[in-house]
């Protein structure tokens, strides 16, 4: 009893640190973010055309893979680099380097997929209208993660929040309002008017920051460094990006099923948020696992954040377990109860995920640590399409949950073996 009540007395102490440190502002802006833009894609659905809408769809599911580049994974790096103790000069000159050349990489390949667009056949042609005038929105998306990004490296965390609930607001509002006047088109408009509006108030942060700091070029060395983490960490989101797709995509053409596809896209709506919750913890932990230096104390404080996390996502896992029969009836009705035992499992697929896997998989490269993740998230994903071909013949849609969670506990179990045999042995990082 005594060592329960010590679990929960410290779990509870750690709950309250993290709060008054700006999880809480983290965590509210992310789901807040997420309920905004639901809401904003249901109204806009019943203002603009069907049909129009499927072309836009086409054009922004296009745009999807350029943004998951993130200017060749250079607005990620900047995380790791920014959150170091710089000197100024040298914090300025990172940002910069992100900047321009990941701005110039988004410009490149939006114009090449421009190009494609008119000069190959594609499902929908009525589409290039979209892709034309989209074109820049990689660019301002890619500045605006690069500001915000920034404000997560410098620990500015309730900013951080503030501008991601910005611009799902001026998103919600102005797309809704303008989808009313210019239909589909109006939802571009709207993209562009979000972007640049929290660019804006980003920019303050980042003048008042760097205003009367020299600028400095970074030596070859140092480019080198932000180069190599940036394309490790391109390849690791990129292949972790495509697992989920691969799942939907696999049920889709190998089951065949209207019924079962449905019941497995509603099944796993709210069990899939534990992914934000984790999420939303490293994106706080991210840039104080940056900071330190001794292997030891970094063992300690990761394992630390491993169990606190693993403890939060049990719980919420659990809850929504038993509470299964209630959410398929109050958020989706009577004619989705077929889809209870999916989510069941879903929940279980979900939280090893969110529970054991994302937090080294997020950490090590805090630590300095990229190569690792690469090499394990394209191993991962061919393994996964692998299981996941094999499972659903054999077994159904069932299949699907038993592959990834094989999959989830293998990657996490690696991931939690190397981060712990760098840090015991005290090597060195990569960066």
């Amino acid at each position: 009893m005594m060592g329960i009540k010590n679990i929960q007395a410290n779990l509870k102490q750690t709950l309250q640190n993290q709060i008054s440190g700006g999880l809480l502002h983290i965590l509210s802006g992310n789901l807040l973010v997420k309920g905004i833009s639901v809401i904003a894609s249901i109204i806009v659905v019943r203002l603009v055309d069907k049909t129009e809408y499927a072309y836009y769809s086409y054009a922004n599911n296009l745009y999807g893979y350029i943004n998951l580049l993130s200017g060749l994974g250079l607005s990620t790096a900047l995380l790791k680099f920014c959150a170091r103790e710089n000197s100024p000069e040298l914090d300025k000159a990172y940002y910069r380097f992100a900047l321009i050349r990941g701005s110039a990489f988004q410009f490149l390949f939006a114009l090449i997929l421009c190009i494609g667009v008119y000069l190959t056949p594609i499902p929908f042609p009525q589409a290039r209208p979209f892709v034309l005038t989209m074109a820049l929105l990689p660019v301002l998306s890619f500045v605006q993660e690069s500001s915000q990004i920034y404000h997560r490296a410098h620990g500015k965390n309730k900013r951080y929040a503030y501008i991601g609930i910005l611009q799902a607001t001026v998103l919600c509002v102005v797309g809704i309002g303008l989808a009313f006047v210019l239909g589909t088109m109006g939802m571009v408009a709207a993209q562009y008017i979000a972007l640049c509006a929290t660019i804006l108030v980003g920019y303050r942060f980042v003048r008042s920051r760097q205003r009367g700091v020299i600028t400095m070029r970074l030596e070859p060395a140092e480019k080198k460094k932000i180069w190599v983490m940036a394309l490790s960490l391109m390849v690791a989101n990129l292949f972790s990006a495509m697992m989920p797709l691969n799942e939907t995509y696999l049920v889709n053409n190998l089951i065949q099923d209207e019924v079962i596809t449905a019941n497995f896209k509603v099944a796993d709506v709210v069990p899939s948020l534990l992914g934000l919750l984790t999420g939303s913890l490293m994106v706080y932990y991210f840039p104080i696992v940056a900071r330190m230096k001794d292997p030891k104390l970094i063992l300690s404080k990761v394992i630390r954040i491993g169990i606190f996390t693993f403890a939060i996502i049990a719980i919420c896992a659990a809850l929504g377990a038993i509470l299964s029969p209630v959410i398929i009836k109050l958020l989706f009705g009577n004619k989705y109860i077929d889809a209870i035992p999916i989510m069941n499992i879903l929940w279980v697929m979900r939280a090893i995920n969110a529970g054991v896997r994302m937090v080294p998989m997020n950490l090590l490269p805090a630590m300095g640590y990229t190569r690792f993740n690469a090499i394990s998230a394209i191993v991962s994903c061919i393994i996964q399409t692998g299981l996941d071909y094999f499972l659903i013949l054999n077994m159904g849609i069932y299949g699907v949950a038993y592959a990834s969670i094989i999959v989830y506990i293998l990657s996490g179990a690696a991931s939690w073996g190397y981060l712990i045999y760098v840090c015991k042995k005290g090597r060195r990082a990569e960066i």
